[in-house]
């Protein structure tokens, strides 16, 4: 009789310890596909968005005029892509600044040296556990997104002559 409730409590106390490791390791799982999904879809879009500014500076020929117009289609170009691997919204745009915390958001900057062009693309991608944190203490220690920035660079594509 003995022999019989040691298997058992032994059985309830393996899968007490397992059932919650192997819980974390399926959760841990998801949560880093997806992010790597959306670090794959901000790269895209930055690889883009440095490409056509580099065709229209190329374009361009350092015509400072021009150099607005060559960011708001690299812009346009970035918020396309995005919009269509499904990390913004129709209508969604860059922000200037770190958004609240409550939906995905994204910055963008370009710079130029007369050779090389790049963008950087910051994506902000909400935090659903710094909810329940929030609800213990009024302070926390948890981000309220996460943070995924990527930067690429493209040459000068020159029209021909």
């Amino acid at each position: 009789m003995a022999i019989f409730f040691k298997d058992k409590r032994g059985d309830i106390l393996t899968g007490v310890i397992t059932f919650p490791i192997i819980a974390f390791i399926v959760i841990f799982g998801f949560l880093y596909i997806h992010a790597e999904q959306v670090r794959a879809g901000v790269s895209m879009a930055s690889r883009e968005a440095a490409r056509e500014y580099g065709i229209q500076l190329g374009q361009a020929n350092n015509d400072p005029s021009l150099i607005a117009t060559a960011q708001f289609r690299a812009r346009e170009k970035a918020r396309d892509v995005l919009h269509t691997e499904g990390l913004f919204d129709q209508n969604q745009d860059f922000n200037n600044g770190q958004p609240d915390g409550s939906q995905r958001d994204a910055t963008i900057s370009f710079t130029n040296n007369g050779v090389w062009t790049t963008c950087t693309i910051t994506y902000y991608l909400p935090n659903l556990f710094s909810g329940s944190e929030r609800l213990i203490s009024h302070n926390t220690w948890m981000s309220k997104f996460f943070k995924i920035q990527v930067t690429s660079a493209s040459k000068y594509e020159e029209t021909e002559k």
